[in-house]
Formats: C-alpha cells, structure tokens, sequence
C-alpha cells in the first residue's frame, strides 16, 4: 500500500502549513477591520443646487474646525466611505447697477485749485548773470592771504569755497492783469525778484537743481518750492519733488510740461526759456506766446502765426497771421543757411513783410561781429545792441528806413511771388531788425511795415518827401515820427521775445 501524500511529499506539507498561517494571521487582524469607519471630511463644492443632503445640514460661517454632521453612507464596493456636506453659505450674486459705470475712475486732481481763467506763465533759465560790470569771482579771492599775498592755509579754503554756489538774482517784471501761476525755474541758485503789478498772483512755484528764493511777493501768495537741494527761502512751502527746463524742447522740456500739469492742471500761456538771463517780462503781449505749433517744413502758401520751428530752432513772429512766401535752405562750406519770407496781406495789398535768416555752423566756431550791432553805425532811428562778441554772443535790434527795400535776393524773389499774386505793395518800408548769434547758430530778421498801411505816402520823385525820413528831421513829420516811434516801443517789447532760444 502506498504511502499517504502528507507522508510522501515535504513540499506539499510546506504548502499547507504555509497557508494554515496566513489563515491565522486573517483571523488575529480581523477586529481591526469593521464596517463602519471613521468619517471622512470632503473639501468639494459642489454646485449651487437643492438637495436634501445640502437641506438637513445646518449651515455655519467659516467654521474653525470640522464640524460633524449626519453621515450618509454611500456603498463604494462593498465598503461604505463617510462624506461631510459644505459647512460655508454660498457666496451671493454681485447686484447689478443702476447707473452708466463707465466713468468710475479715479481722475488725479491738480495739487494747486485755482480759481477760473487762471493762466500758467513758466520762466526757466540754467543760471542767471552778473549785474552790468560785475564780474564773477573765482574761489580763491575769498580766501584769506599772506602779507606777501599768498594763500593762507589753501586746502582748507578750497574746501569751504570752491564747491559754493553762487545766486544770482533776477527781475521778473509783471503788467498783466489777469490770474496767473508764475512759474519760475534755474538749475543754478537764483533769487527772483518780483517787481510790477502783482495784485493777480494767484500762486508761484520756484524749481530748479540748486536752492532757489523769492523776493517782492504778498505774504498770502502760496509759494511752492521744488528743488533737488534745501532753498533758503523763508516764505516757501517745500515740496518733495523737482524739475527744471532752460530749452523748450527735449526730454527735461516734456517732463517739466508734465510735472506743471499735474500740478497745476494747466497748460502754460507762455513759457520764457534762456540760457542766461537778468530780467523777464510777463505783459499782455507775452502772455499769448506758447509752444510752437508748426512743422519742421513749411510750404509755401501755408499761414502760420505765433512761432514756427526750423531746424529745432524757434523762429517767432510778429503779431498777426503770415503766409509763407519763401523757404529755402542753402549748403555753404562752413554752415547752413536757410531763408524765409513772410507776409501779410490784406485786402489785395502787403502791410508786412518778415524774413529771416537762420546760419547753422558746421564747425561751431561761431561768427564774426554783426556790422549792425555795432554801435553808431549805419542811420538808424533807434538802435540797441546787448553784445556783438567775435564768434560768441551776439544780440542787438535797430530801426531804420528803406527807400530801396526790394534789391537783396531774398526780397527780390518775394517781390516777384507777390506780383504773380497780384499783390501790391510800396517800394520803401520801415524796417525793425533783430540779431542774436552764438558759436552755432545765427538768426537776423528782418521786420517790413509799409508806410502806406499807416497812411504816409512817399513819391520817389519828390526830395523833400524822402529827405522827411532822414533820422534827423523825423520830427517834422508828426505821421512818420508816431510810426517810428510805435515801432520802437514794439522792439523794446520784442526783443524779450527774440531772445529766447
């Protein structure tokens, strides 16, 4: 007889024993497995719709712990899994508006409210000049000196004076009567000195790099200073910004423009730019004079007034509306030239003419003395010159008649155009002309009234007509005399206009 397989065989005993021990193994880990497990707290949302599940929970407010609520059991494969439903009140609908929203933006509001009509004037300069005759003194003639003239202790003078700054004032001459904002920029320390009506300061603003102060104003006119280092001024209010511009153009020109308008919310009526300068005016006349709001080029035909712009140079006009006549530019050896005219007419006839010449140096060497800023020459009416420097600044104005007014080329070929157009006008003129030069650039303009537009009828043919335009017997003419005189005057005036870059 055989034996038995449990005899026999030592693997299926292993077997067996084996898988009796994984049976006991079952049994001992079987209290630790039930049917009902712990509840599990769900994070889902779930949509915003009714359910008796979402009915039987009681809501509660961003609860801070986990809260406990009826168990649901949902059979998952034999096992049941214990879900919690949302504790938190869903979030409600926005309500729609009852109004247009489309304008509900903050909109900045200017720092400075000023009553209506108000006008905003800028004057900037890089620095301001010596009064006549004075002259600037280096470092070292504040130092202290030796008997035999030297420095005493040079180091320690260097040092407290070579770095100062030295103010300068300037004279701002107000006869405007409207409500103004004035404006007043340097990069270099400046005391303005404000002289004239001053009844109609609204408000004034000093800025600049360096330290700048204010003279002549009411107590209860708002001074605001906006300057990069302290301003010794007593009477201002310090603000934390600053800005300056002596050019209008450029980017210092674009952020001062801005700066003024978010500050004040105007645009300037007029804005005085220099280099240098000793005094400003703000008149009637100069209050209308912006930004120049033509193109690089001008077409011939075209009207302009105000100011026009060639080759980022301003180039302003007379009162009144123009049209060009002539715009040609010329290249010399050394520089380049360009030449306009102007004119204005009415009622079939030329009362002015303007031209001017502008010189842009190649090399920057500047240009020889202006034979007409030189005093005492030619037979001039009235003449003024402020500096008439070999290759350097140069500025002067001056009035005089012209019984031949047509023969330069300039005013030959614009004689012609307005022929071709069938526009008459008097062989003479009295002619108001302005210079300003410096290393690179050169301007003269040349400025026409026709003595006809004012009533003074000059026949070539009669001496004794001509001779009453001679600078010495213009008093025996009340006629010729008030037109030379109005001329005169509007030249005094002008010149502040002209001189600005």
């Amino acid at each position: 007889m055989k034996k038995r397989l449990w005899k026999r065989s030592a693997p299926w005993r292993r077997c067996v024993w084996f898988a009796s021990g994984l049976s006991l193994l079952a049994c001992a880990c079987g209290p630790f497995y039930g049917t009902n497990p712990k509840p599990v707290n769900a994070s889902y949302n779930p949509a915003a719709v009714t359910s008796t599940l979402q009915q039987q929970a009681a809501p509660q407010a961003f609860p801070s712990q986990p809260t406990t609520a009826p168990q649901v059991q949902f059979p998952v494969q034999q096992r049941s899994v214990t879900r919690v439903p949302p504790t938190r009140n869903p979030v409600p609908a926005p309500a729609l508006p009852n109004r247009d929203t489309t304008f509900d933006i903050q909109v900045p509001f200017p720092a400075i409210h000023s009553v209506s009509g108000t006008e905003l004037h800028v004057m900037g300069v890089y620095q301001g000049t010596s009064p006549a005759g004075a002259k600037e003194q280096p470092w070292w003639a504040k130092c202290a000196r030796n008997s035999d003239g030297s420095l005493q202790n040079p180091s320690e003078c260097h040092s407290q004076y070579a770095g100062q700054r030295q103010q300068h004032e300037i004279t701002v001459n107000i006869s405007y009567h409207e409500p103004t904002i004035l404006a007043l920029m340097s990069y270099e320390p400046v005391l303005w000195n404000i002289q004239g009506s001053t009844s109609d300061l609204q408000h004034v603003l000093l800025a600049g790099y360096h330290g700048q102060d204010i003279k002549g104003v009411d107590p209860a006119v708002p001074v605001d200073v906006y300057t990069y280092e302290a301003s010794d001024c007593s009477v201002c209010r310090k603000q934390s910004d600053y800005f300056y511009t002596y050019k209008t153009s450029g980017n210092e020109y674009k952020k001062t423009l801005a700066k003024l308008k978010k500050i004040t919310g105007l645009v300037p009526s007029s804005f005085q730019t220099s280099y240098k300068a000793r005094s400003f005016s703000l008149t009637s006349s100069i209050a209308g004079h912006g930004a120049a709001h033509t193109d690089a080029e001008l077409q011939t035909g075209e009207s302009v007034y105000d100011m026009v712009m060639i080759n980022d140079e301003k180039i302003r006009l007379p009162p009144g509306h123009w049209q060009v006549l002539i715009n040609e530019k010329i290249s010399l050896q050394q520089e380049q030239d360009t030449l306009i005219s102007f004119a204005q007419i009415q009622h079939g006839r030329l009362t002015g003419l303007y031209a001017v010449r502008l010189r842009n140096a190649n090399n920057q060497q500047g240009f020889p003395q202006n034979f007409s800023c030189n005093k005492g020459v030619g037979n001039f009416y009235f003449s003024e010159a402020k500096a008439n420097n070999a290759q350097g600044e140069q500025l002067c104005y001056w009035g005089e008649y012209l019984e031949r007014a047509w023969e330069q080329p300039i005013f030959k070929r614009s004689a012609a155009i307005l022929k071709k157009m069938d526009i008459s006008y008097a062989q003479d003129a009295v002619n108001t002309a302005f210079h300003k030069a410096d290393r690179r650039m050169s301007l003269t303009g040349y400025y026409y009234v026709d003595p006809q537009s004012e009533g003074i009828t000059t026949d070539p043919s009669d001496f004794n007509s001509i001779q009453l335009w001679d600078p010495r017997k213009i008093d025996q003419d009340p006629a010729r005399e008030t037109l030379v005189k109005k001329q005169e005057e509007w030249a005094k005036l002008w010149i502040q206009f002209f001189r600005l870059p």
